[in-house]
């Protein structure tokens, strides 16, 4: 008698819990939930990327870079891609009064929206939010992207706000370049 009630109360229980609720966004693993970080989590949580994460704290970009409501696409440079800049650059740039020109040089590594890689090969040129346009190529039969002077090393790092490529230089923006964008 217990064996037939058994298939009768399975029955019931998988009746009386409903419809499955869509799966949001953040995912449990292991009993923790997991949430995509943010752009500026991201680079914060990854060594090769601490100048820049210092850099943007720096400039108060962080808090667009955290922004859930802004998206944007990140050509970061590594930190190798800083050490390759003249000796003295980086902090000479971190100084106060300095720091309006580090913001339009990370202003001219940022898209405004979501550019995956292929995104960015089919526009063939993107525009900076410091307002510049830079060309994206492609070389060695589509193994090698370009943007500006800069290599994409790794693309398409999604993040909850945007998307990372990581690039192996730091791109300078133009002695002439617009003026920055106002809203970041």
């Amino acid at each position: 008698m217990r064996v037939a009630l058994l298939p009768v109360l399975l029955l019931l229980l998988l009746t009386a819990c409903g419809e499955p609720e869509e799966a949001p966004e953040a995912t449990a693993i292991g009993g923790v939930e997991e949430v995509n970080p943010t752009l500026l989590e991201l680079i914060g949580s990854d060594p090769q990327f601490s100048v820049l994460n210092t850099a943007v704290r720096a400039t108060g970009l962080d808090e667009s870079l955290q922004d859930a409501e802004t998206t944007l696409t990140l050509f970061a440079p590594t930190n190798s891609a800083f050490n390759q800049l003249p000796a003295g650059t980086i902090d000479t740039l971190m100084t106060p009064g300095q720091r309006e020109t580090l913001r339009n040089i990370l202003l001219h590594h940022l898209i405004d929206g979501k550019n995956f890689a292929t995104d960015a090969i089919t526009a063939g040129q993107l525009t900076t939010l410091l307002g510049d346009v830079v060309p994206v190529t492609v070389e060695s039969e589509g193994t090698v992207i370009r943007i500006d002077d800069a290599t994409i090393q790794a693309r398409d790092l999604e993040a909850s706000n945007g998307i990372i490529h990581v690039i192996d230089r730091v791109m300078l923006p133009p002695a002439a370049a617009a003026e920055p964008d106002d809203e970041l």
